[in-house]
């Protein structure tokens, strides 16, 4: 067997063959006319809905009007404008958290793209609550919404 690969290397090796360079691969993408018109497009064909308030002061009743924050018993939320509700108090660990109706984080930045928008929970609790959650709510910012996955990796804040 060992024959058999060193004869199959050294036909290799025989061969040769000029060293070529790599190609050159632009990533730059078109601007996309509307990112917020795309990324709500796009949002829609994965499943989701995009809505939208002109103001942070709306955010919280923004969220307090959706369908599945109004009808919920149980909702963790990491953002400030909607308190969390929890009728057994505080979630301790994640196990708690099991049925949760609705999650409500932050995320940024968010691709027109795609749809996609990365969300980075701060602790164990909040990564059980995106994952748990029936429903999942995310608040982005405007001025974080990019064209491409490629300006979102750039977007992205250096990790240690």
């Amino acid at each position: 067997m060992a024959r058999s690969r060193e004869a199959i290397l050294a036909s290799v090796r025989r061969m040769g063959g000029a060293e070529r360079p790599l190609p050159e691969i632009s990533i730059a993408a078109a601007p996309v006319a509307d990112p917020t018109a795309r990324f709500a497009e796009m949002l829609a064909e994965a499943g989701g809905s995009c809505s939208r308030v002109e103001r942070a002061e709306q955010v919280g009743d923004a969220l307090r009007e959706l369908p599945a924050v109004d009808g919920a018993r149980r909702i963790w939320s990491s953002v400030a404008a909607l308190a969390s509700r929890q009728p057994r108090g505080a979630p301790v660990v994640p196990r708690d958290l099991a049925d949760l109706d609705v999650a409500v984080a932050a995320g940024a930045p968010a691709v027109a793209e795609c749809g996609a928008v990365w969300v980075a929970p701060a602790d164990l609790l909040g990564h059980a609550a995106l994952f748990l959650a029936e429903q999942v709510v995310l608040v982005v910012p405007r001025a974080s919404l990019v064209d491409t996955l490629h300006d979102a990796y750039a977007a992205l804040p250096a990790r240690p």
